[in-house]
């Protein structure tokens, strides 16, 4: 007894968009959807430097030369007390990325150098490029910006076998 089976138009789309997306240089890739998500380290193991001010309120800076300005703007009568006029060129000597630690701050300031290394989080995987972005377009309000890499399933043998049998179900479009 013969049965025949009616392939679903879905793997059947799905099999097109295999068959003609970019694998961008990856063999048997699968798309995942990222985004960039910052986390505290060690000293000298980070990516990048930030300055946390705390003056009531917290600040976040990239740059010491900000926290200069910072402390020059919302703390003027103690940049006067060590540069003459309020200058920032002579605050920033007064002031340093090197000796803020040791510098008699205002009562209610502190300031402290973070190290942020930056991890990448996958949210989700998709067998097509096209489920990355539809997804991305779908739920990017949930998350910091995301986007799409490409790994490779150099090692799923059975996933490999799966997307290879999907895109046989329609033929590859030759591009010349």
């Amino acid at each position: 007894m013969n049965k025949s089976i009616t392939v679903p138009a879905f793997l059947l789309e799905m099999s097109q968009q295999l068959n003609s997306q970019d694998n961008r240089i990856t063999a048997d890739p699968i798309f995942m959807v990222c985004y960039d998500k910052w986390l505290t380290c060690a000293d000298d193991r980070g990516n990048k430097t930030i300055f946390l001010v705390s003056d009531d309120e917290y600040y976040e800076y990239a740059e010491f030369s900000e926290v200069v300005s910072h402390m020059a703007e919302y703390h003027e009568e103690w940049a006067v007390a060590r540069c003459s006029d309020d200058e920032k060129k002579e605050l920033s000597e007064a002031l340093t990325e090197d000796n803020f630690e040791w510098v008699t701050l205002p009562e209610s300031v502190t300031i402290e150098r973070v190290e942020m290394q930056k991890t990448m989080e996958v949210v989700k995987a998709c067998l097509t490029e096209a489920d990355a972005k539809v997804f991305i377009t779908r739920k990017q309000h949930d998350y910091a910006p995301l986007y799409i890499y490409a790994f490779s399933m150099c090692f799923p043998p059975k996933m490999i076998e799966l997307r290879k049998w999907i895109m046989s179900l329609t033929q590859r479009e030759v591009t010349t």
